[in-house]
């Protein structure tokens, strides 16, 4: 005689559906994906900096003509 919990499937003969398919993932895929996040966050600090500083020259060119004019009247 068995029982009903002795008719579980082992998970060697489990079947997963077509829609969820394991994919492998290789270590260099993930090292990759890192590496482009990096490269992200880089990229937007790196915009950052350059508006500070375009805002920054733009600054200064309005103090500079301010003072001539100021200087010429």
């Amino acid at each position: 005689m068995t029982l009903a919990t002795d008719q579980r499937p082992t998970p060697r003969t489990t079947k997963r559906p077509a829609s969820d398919p394991v994919v492998p993932i290789s270590w260099e895929y993930l090292q990759f994906h890192a590496l482009l996040d990096e490269l992200r966050q880089l990229r937007t600090s790196i915009m950052a900096l350059v508006s500070m500083f375009a805002v920054l020259i733009v600054v200064s060119m309005i103090a500079v003509v301010g003072a001539f004019v100021h200087w010429f009247l």
